[in-house]
């Protein structure tokens, strides 16, 4: 009789103080919120052993762990004069991330869309005169799905401003690519 009463007031007395400690864990916990608007400039390699210009625009949001992002990914020949060939990719990641005061790294992954434009052999017209003439040529596009994936470095100097690198794959059927970009960002960092 003695210990039913004991494992009674054992078992309320345990209730109570997980009661107590799970309502301080949600209040002590801070809900973390961040998102910024970035952009960068880089360089690309596709398979093919080519260099490529990058230029990439993303919204990011934080929520506790969690990193989401829109990126926007534009990868073109570098030419002055004269067609090039380009895909524009844009894609939805998801991944965790960690953070300092100062810095963050994240890792992300998701899917997308990429519209490739690729120039075919048939010459169509010519442009300019001279030493500044090219050819016309004629372009074929085609749409696929993408794999984007893109580990990010940031410096975080400011609560509204940060600065960094991002290494980012854009894998699909036609022109899969890797590069770097480096970036720069407005919004709530920390």
């Amino acid at each position: 009789m003695k210990t039913t009463k004991m494992k009674t007031k054992l078992l309320l007395l345990l209730t109570f103080v997980f009661a107590i400690l799970k309502i301080h864990s949600q209040d002590s916990i801070p809900e973390i919120k961040k998102y910024w608007l970035d952009s960068g400039i880089g360089i690309t390699s596709q398979l093919e052993d080519q260099s490529y210009i990058a230029m990439g625009f993303s919204l990011n949001y934080i929520e506790n762990k969690s990193h989401y992002k829109l990126r926007f990914l534009g990868i073109s020949e570098f030419k002055i004069f004269g067609q090039s060939e380009n895909v524009v990719s844009i894609g939805g990641l998801i991944g965790k991330h960690y953070s300092t005061k100062f810095t963050q790294i994240s890792f992300l992954g998701g899917l997308g869309i990429a519209f490739n434009e690729e120039l075919t052999t048939n010459v169509i017209g010519r442009t300019g005169s001279g030493w500044f003439s090219s050819s016309i040529y004629e372009t074929e596009t085609s749409t696929m799905l993408s794999i984007p994936l893109e580990i990010e470095f940031l410096f975080k100097p400011f609560n509204f401003y940060g600065l960094g690198i991002s290494l980012f794959a854009d894998i699909n059927s036609k022109k899969p690519s890797f590069g770097i970009l480096l970036k720069s960002g407005f919004g709530k960092y920390r």
